[in-house]
């Protein structure tokens, strides 16, 4: 038996390999989380879900590399971000103080 030092890309799905290349933080946040990406990535629109699935908002970016998400009006939790970008979906996991 022997142990990878990470998974290898091929068996990564295209959107776990999107994902892997954005930043969130601070994480856990209170008001306002910032998603940066090191790969010029550009943000079209964010889509928050509860940890239940249900959808609660979409917010629209206007193409921009760097965002920041309001999150004040969020309970405290935790939620899946869906952040939609030209180079596909990214799903990043949020806890709300």
């Amino acid at each position: 038996l022997t142990a990878l030092p990470s998974v290898p890309s091929y068996i990564l799905s295209a959107n776990e390999i999107v994902s892997a290349k954005f930043n969130m933080y601070p994480n856990p946040a209170t008001n306002v989380v910032n998603i940066t990406n090191s790969e010029n990535m550009l943000v079209e629109q964010v889509t928050v879900y509860d940890i239940s699935g249900k959808q609660l908002t979409i917010q629209s970016f206007n193409n921009q590399i760097a965002i920041q998400l309001n999150v004040e009006d969020l309970a405290s939790g935790t939620y899946m971000l869906h952040i939609q970008t030209n180079a596909g979906l990214a799903v990043k996991k949020l806890v709300k103080k």
